[in-house]
């Protein structure tokens, strides 16, 4: 018998044997045991993917030939290992899969990983399907460094029925070692078992830390992502209130009806009912729910009929065995207060109780940008602090922990007794810039905490060159809904221009706003928010209502059947010149549909034979069908403001399927059908894996596949380029910056994503587009939600600034109101991206190291300074580092370039 089908019928009989007893192991490799060549899953070798493997692992990268990789046997200090050098992607990823039986009933599994990469190269595991649709069930990054690490992560799967594998991701150039790797299924009792020998039969009185609101939502909690603060809802504590707990309640105010999300709590007991509570008051329907891993599992609907007392509300949830966190989300309208949260073991609610004597709130004071917990340069460095609960014995102790691994213990009050102030944390005054995560606690006169551990985590940034001003010649975009956080965020952090795709396609998109001919709906607050915040937009004159598409009366997708195509240009039309018109002066940009390269954002119909995405059926020219709708709004819009830039084409970097055009084919049909004629400037979308900033990269590479067919006809871009919807590494944003508002260890190395990101951007300039707009600061779901994954960018998963965004802060501050040069090779593997100020006033190079290779000593030069990816100071004769950096120097770029070349 062939050895890799005995080896799977093995497995089969060990994943479905009733009668075996204890944990069943599926995989367990030692890959330091390697024996044999490295095959396909076909048993077939493949010459691009070279070297030696273990057990019955396979190389799963015949799908692309441009991915080139190479499986070494090592061996260091005893230890033997198996490395992967992966030599070249272009827009593809590098695969390992390895087989497992049939998935046939509910499941709980436990995977361990033994690895390093001294590149900081993250990995991506997960179970997925075999074959076509090729999704993943489960799914996580690890984020690898230069020393050996276990990994280890339990989850639980439901009967699947398509065969599915372990698949192991790379989508980096670079090299990383891994030593073992393994696979257990574990029966419910097994699981339970071990969670009871660790945490006893009762679980902690509260599993919130911070279970009352003094000062305002603790770290952690967020509204929802469509409630704007500080005018559609306005939280703040009320000193004319106390709650049950015994300190002043917390009182939101709100046009409609606000949702909030809770901080996440792990659940340990999870074998046993919990119960969630807090306590309101208000008049209206009130709903309280519990989430976990970001799904619903329980829900309660409360009626509350009185501004003047208070109710305890609750919900008992059943927990989910191998779950990772919980959150609990209020629904509320109106005016309303709360107080005393509290999740613990149990059907029913007990006596409210906090999980340790005394708690600590922290808040940021309020400043120009505090509502997206941003602080500028020239405002203190501070936090507002307060202690409740059994206080008589209690002081505050705290320290702050910047983003280099320093930490510094702060100045508290010396005596018992002091309940509230602040606390300066101004404790790195070399590295200004960055985020902060200040901690703090309760002691007695001891040292004993009376408290959990209190963070929140203050991202400080130079007061960006265009605050409270509009830049319309910026290069920096974001996608992000029009609330006030988001909105302050996006200009904090030097972006100034949003695009109106899913982050906002409600204000704008016609399907949305014409429901039935003749009746519309307007979202003028909205759009003027972006406005009143000086955001420039780009608006999507895109989707159609189902009255004036294609749509054939039966629902397939909620989201993609308002894409089907329109079947009247003059429907379109009038949608054009209703929306032009009415926002003349307010929006001046506009992009024509999104994406129209895929089937389902472009078609006329639908095939009952296929399944999602796969049924959407194009029309028989879409190239030519969608330049007559370019043409359609482009004529329109200019009939209203000859100004209006209208763009055009809509093409991509990507590479062709059965579902959609690649970049190159939809950009010659489009340039074909005459649509050069009807824009203004030349889109595309371009999203990557691995880390750009170098010449040839997969910026490069995609952006040229884009415009190929233009760049063959005309020898250079005819028109301007813009790059309105990607981002870099997608799946790989974690937590950010946050520790004890996790009920997990955060692995997130957040350098590398600020890196990842920030390169991205430099590359994407260095194409020579106009603007680029990062998909999308509206991604967000709360921390109940595990972090990885989505299409998130800037944010954190609740939806504050993520130290990748502190760091696109630094990025623009330094390349604002400047055109990029050229790219300078300083030696191999060092390059530097050179910029000039459009005024020729001051040069700046962005400094890009590819992965492993050594970075940049800063040369004691007259007047050139230098600054890391936060954006602080470098002094002479020290090194950037791995990661991107900034030179700086007065006057043009031809000084620079010889300083640079001098090195």
């Amino acid at each position: 018998m062939i050895p890799g089908v005995l080896t799977l019928l093995l497995l089969l009989v060990l994943f479905t044997g009733v009668s075996a007893a204890g944990p069943q192991v599926i995989i367990d490799t030692d890959f330091g045991a390697a024996d044999q060549p490295v095959l396909t899953r076909g048993d077939r070798p493949n010459e691009r993917v070279t070297g030696v493997m273990a057990g019955n692992w396979r190389d799963d990268s015949g799908w692309t030939e441009e991915v080139f990789a190479s499986w070494t046997a090592m061996e260091e200090e005893g230890r033997r290992f198996l490395r992967l050098k992966v030599q070249r992607l272009g827009p593809h990823w590098y695969q390992l899969c390895h087989p497992t039986p049939k998935i046939d009933a509910d499941s709980f599994f436990r995977l361990k990983l033994t690895a390093r990469s001294t590149q900081r190269i993250p990995l991506q595991v997960g179970i997925r399907d075999s074959a076509a649709p090729y999704k993943f069930h489960w799914q996580k990054s690890v984020a690898l460094n230069s020393e050996w690490q276990d990994f280890s992560a339990d989850f639980r799967l439901g009967a699947i029925e398509q065969d599915v594998g372990v698949w192991v991701s790379v989508n980096t150039v670079g090299e990383l070692d891994i030593a073992r790797f393994s696979l257990t299924r574990l029966s419910r009792d097994d699981y339970v078992d071990e969670l009871k020998k660790q945490y006893g039969e009762e679980g902690p009185a509260n599993l919130v830390a911070q279970s009352r609101f003094p000062l305002g939502l603790p770290t952690g909690w967020a509204l929802d992502r469509d409630n704007s603060d500080g005018d559609d809802v306005i939280i703040a504590p009320d000193d004319a209130v106390t709650g049950p707990s015994g300190v002043r309640a917390l009182k939101v105010s709100c046009s409609e009806r606000t949702v909030l999300y809770s901080a996440p709590f792990a659940v340990p007991m999870a074998f046993m009912p919990h119960t969630a509570s807090l306590y309101l008051r208000g008049t209206g329907e009130f709903a309280i729910s519990v989430r976990c891993d970001g799904r619903q599992i329980a829900r309660r609907a409360w009626t509350l009929s009185s501004a003047d007392a208070w109710e305890r509300v609750w919900v008992k949830f059943d927990p989910v065995l191998m779950a990772g966190v919980y959150g609990v989300v209020i629904e509320a309208p109106g005016t309303f207060w709360l107080d005393a949260m509290q999740v613990h073991s149990g059907a029913e609610p007990v006596p409210y109780c906090p999980q340790q004597p005394c708690e600590v709130a922290l808040a940021i004071p309020e400043s120009d940008a505090s509502c997206a917990l941003v602080q500028f340069a020239d405002e203190p460095a501070r936090v507002n602090w307060m202690l409740t609960g059994e206080t008589q014995r209690a002081h505050l102790r705290a320290r702050v922990v910047n983003v280099y691994g320093q930490t510094r213990e702060l100045e508290c009050p010396a005596a018992d007794g002091a309940t509230s102030g602040q606390v300066s944390f101004d404790a790195f005054p070399e590295r200004p810039f960055g985020p902060f995560r200040v901690e703090a606690w309760a002691e007695d006169a001891a040292g004993s905490p009376l408290s959990p551990v209190s963070e929140i985590v203050v991202n400080r940034l130079p007061r960006p060159h265009y605050w409270g001003k509009d830049a319309p010649n910026s290069p920096f975009g974001v996608h992000t809904n029009s609330t006030t956080r988001h909105n302050r965020m996006l200009k904090a952090i030097g972006a100034n221009w949003t695009r109106l795709h899913d982050a906002g396609l409600q204000y704008l998109g016609w399907y949305h706003i014409e429901k039935q001919p003749g009746q519309w709906t307007f979202h003028d607050k909205e759009i003027y928010r972006y406005r009143r915040e000086h955001v420039k937009i780009l608006g999507e004159l895109g989707t159609a209502p189902f009255w004036a598409s294609y749509y054939p009366g039966k629902p397939h997708s909620g989201y993609f059947d308002q894409f089907y195509q329109p079947k009247r240009l003059e429907d379109y039309e009038n949608y054009v010149k209703v929306v032009t018109e009415r926002y003349k002066g307010v929006i001046d940009a506009y992009d024509v549909w999104n994406e129209p390269w895929i089937h389902s954002w472009w078609a006329v119909g639908y095939n009952e034979g296929q399944e999602g995405r796969a049924g959407y059926v194009p029309s028989e020219d879409p190239q030519g069908s969608f330049t007559r709708l370019m043409a359609a709004a482009y004529r329109t819009a200019k009939a209203t403001d000859p100004n209006i830039t209208i763009l055009g084409f809509n093409t991509t970097t990507g590479g062709g399927s059965s579902n959609n055009f690649s970049g190159t084919d939809w950009t010659r049909g489009v340039l074909e059908a005459g649509g050069l004629s009807f824009c203004d400037a030349v889109c595309y979308h371009m999203y990557i894996g691995g880390k750009p900033g170098y010449p040839g990269d997969v910026v490069e590479q995609g952006t040229q596949r884009a415009i190929s067919p233009l760049l063959e006809e005309f020898g250079e871009m005819p028109k301007p380029l813009w790059m309105t919807e990607g981002s870099a590494g997608r799946d790989t944003l974690g937590a950010g910056f946050y520790k004890y508002t996790l009920p997990y260890e955060n692995k997130e190395d957040v350098w590398e994503t600020a890196d990842r990101l920030c390169r991205y951007v430099v590359a994407t300039l260095a194409q020579g587009v106009d603007k680029l707009f990062l998909y999308s600061m509206h991604a967000q779901s709360g921390l109940h939600a595990l972090p990885e994954g989505g299409w998130r960018v800037i944010v954190t998963p609740e939806g504050f600034l993520h130290p990748s965004g502190v760091a696109h802060g630094a990025l623009a501050w330094q390349l604002e109101d400047a055109r990029f040069v050229e790219v300078v090779t300083l030696r191999e593997g060092l390059y530097a991206y050179l910029f000039e100020a459009k005024d020729g006033s001051r040069s700046v190079a962005a400094i890009s190291p590819r992965v492993g290779e050594a970075g940049f000593t800063v040369p004691d030069v007259d007047r050139l300074t230098a600054y890391d990816l936060f954006g602080n100071p470098v002094a002479a004769g020290k090194s950037l580092g791995s990661h991107l950096g900034y030179v700086s120097m007065p006057g043009k770029a031809d000084g620079l370039r010889a300083v640079l070349a001098g090195q």
